[in-house]
């Protein structure tokens, strides 16, 4: 079944329901998606050779679990495609339509709710086909832009900082659906071969070795520094599918804390929401590890507020 064919299956009013259960942080923006849902079922399908896939996905910091949507060739040619996703951000409406569903979707999440998550996914540059386009456009000239910087220029460019984020180990992991876009305009294949376990293990083995050989001055021309590059870039792709970071939300008892990162220390920090600035703080090296400080911090903040309550009441 083609996703035009899925479409026809189903009334807005259907979707409306659904929707905002799915996604709750939506539910303002249901007017967007239903003139998105009218031009999709006016639109005129074309033919495709892809598949649309969801793949649910749980963290273990997670209460729920989420559909993340891309393709696969129906019929791969070679053992690459067989294992290969591609990502659909930039693919037209048309385009779309005329791609099949997957029976494990169907079977896994049903037809209307396998809907409502290709909706999101189509709409998340915009409530319009035209949105497509003009996102591409955009990065288009942020990429031309892009390319005549200085690597200086580059790490500070606002496209660049809105997908990079510092991470331990001196790695940079670029996350989010900008990713994709981002790597295309700058010759970067979507589709990447995730490295094998023992690819993986050997590289985290070889940056232990080599960043004690490589510091803030060695120039890029360096052998060690372009290996360090590569071996880089193996333990990147490794973490993205298996370890992928998360964008954590600290909570305790009714109380958020805040989850930054500082390079110079190599350490997740924060600070408790609605409570006076620095009265509460917490670290960590690992996201685990700010976690359970956060937690440990605003109960000894708590338990000290509790005590002080109890010595009035007492005098």
């Amino acid at each position: 079944m083609t996703l035009k064919e899925l479409i026809s299956q189903f009334q807005w009013s259907e979707l409306e329901v659904r929707l905002p259960y799915l996604y709750p942080e939506q539910g303002k923006d249901l007017d967007g998606f239903k003139d998105a849902y009218s031009q999709l079922m006016s639109l005129h399908p074309v033919d495709s050779d892809m598949t649309i896939i969801l793949t649910p996905t749980k963290e273990d910091w997670e209460e729920t679990e989420y559909a993340h949507v891309n393709a696969r060739y129906t019929i791969p040619k070679d053992e690459e495609q067989k294992v290969m996703t591609y990502s659909l951000m930039l693919t037209p409406w048309t385009k779309w339509l005329g791609m099949e569903v997957s029976e494990e979707a169907f079977a896994y999440y049903g037809k209307l709710d396998t809907l409502v998550h290709i909706l999101w996914e189509m709409t998340f540059v915009g409530y319009k086909e035209e949105s497509v386009t003009e996102f591409e456009e955009e990065l288009m000239q942020q990429k031309l832009e892009y390319e005549e910087m200085t690597e200086e220029d580059k790490s500070e460019s606002s496209l660049y900082s809105r997908l990079v984020k510092s991470c331990p180990d001196g790695k940079q992991i670029v996350t989010g659906k900008e990713k994709e876009a981002f790597e295309k305009f700058i010759g970067i294949s979507n589709i990447e071969e995730v490295p094998s376990k023992e690819e993986y293990e050997k590289a985290c083995h070889r940056m232990e070795e080599l960043i004690h050989l490589v510091n803030n001055d060695t120039p890029e021309s360096d052998p060690n520094f372009q290996e360090l590059d590569r071996v880089s870039g193996i333990i990147i792709k490794y973490e993205e599918v298996h370890y992928p970071i998360p964008e954590l939300t600290l909570r305790q008892r009714g109380f958020t804390g805040t989850v930054d990162w500082n390079d110079s220390d190599g350490l997740f920090y924060g600070q408790v929401k609605g409570i006076e600035p620095d009265l509460v703080s917490y670290e960590g090296k690992t996201l685990e590890d700010l976690e359970k400080d956060f937690k440990e911090a605003l109960e000894l903040y708590l338990e000290g507020k509790d005590k002080a309550k109890n010595h009035l009441r007492e005098l």
